[in-house]
């Protein structure tokens, strides 16, 4: 059951909560993200050859009552939150249910707020938002630490007794990390020197990202965006290392629903390289 909403800004400052006094939230609807459909007719036969694999953006209402307060009137506070869902403002609506461990979050924007003044009293108002990304993430965020080498890699000694067994290598920086949501989550992967051509693999599909003439220095870091599709030196905007990317080899992988084994690949690893994955449970 949903026990609460509240609209956070980007920089994590509560906005407003959309079930303390004087306002009482009603109704709380989640839309589905519209599908971004890909689909061609069959020649000559029924049906159609459905390649749908992506969505859109997310509809969500708020049915609010705001109640008359003496510290803050109840037509100031309709201004408030219309104020706060401008078009060109980003906020997170952060939801509360009895059924999840932790809050979720979905990033929004105004769609419609409506306000009719009446005589004193409650007013009803309905909030429309629009959801960009069209899923909920987790305001856990999961990190996972992967390092350069996992131990010895193996080998046997001479002589062999027969039958031999033959223990499987360690891969270097493996680990399994978990999505405990229902759709893909992207990661952001800090990668930190000193090392060269850093290689970071989904072991479970075969897909990486990897980078062909890169450096990172002892001391700095480089941070991979997977959703935004961002390589920054420092996470500054100005040092994209984005043109080293090894275009031939790679590809923006996600983390399905479940168990994903990831593994840490860096040329010439120093004492302090290691990459740091994070991301947040996603659902739909």
């Amino acid at each position: 059951m949903i026990t609460g909403a509240r609209l956070v800004d980007l920089s994590g400052t509560e906005l407003v909560r959309f079930n303390v006094a004087p306002l009482r939230l009603q109704r709380l609807g989640l839309g589905y993200p519209e599908p971004r459909v890909s689909a061609t007719a069959r020649p000559g036969r029924d049906g159609e050859d459905d390649t749908t694999a992506y969505h859109g953006a997310s509809a969500i209402t708020l049915e609010l009552v705001v109640l008359d307060n003496d510290v803050v009137g109840r037509d100031e506070w309709v201004a408030r939150i219309r104020g706060y869902l401008a078009p060109g403002q980003r906020s997170w609506l952060h939801v509360a249910s009895t059924d999840w461990p932790v809050e979720r979050r979905i990033l929004v924007r105004g769609d419609q707020a409506p306000a009719v003044f009446e005589s004193r009293g409650a007013q009803k108002i309905q909030v429309g938002l629009r959801a960009p990304d069209g899923v909920m993430q987790s305001t856990t965020v999961t990190t996972q630490t992967l390092y350069p080498t996992a131990g010895a890699q193996g080998g046997a000694a001479l002589p062999w007794a027969f039958p031999v067994t033959l223990d499987p290598g360690n891969v270097p920086g493996a680990a399994t990390v978990t999505n405990g949501g229902t759709v893909a989550a992207f990661p952001v992967v800090d990668i930190y020197g000193f090392c060269t051509d850093p290689v970071v693999k989904n072991l479970s599909t075969g897909q990486q990202i990897g980078f062909v003439g890169l450096t990172i220095n002892a001391g700095d870091f480089l941070r991979v965006d997977f959703a935004g599709r961002l390589v920054l030196l420092g996470n500054e905007i100005g040092q994209s290392r984005y043109p080293l990317l090894d275009f031939a080899a790679s590809t923006w992988w996600s983390l399905p629903p479940g168990p994903t084994l990831v593994a840490f690949i860096p040329g010439n690893p120093g004492a302090s390289c290691q990459a740091v994955l994070s991301f947040r449970d996603t659902t739909i």
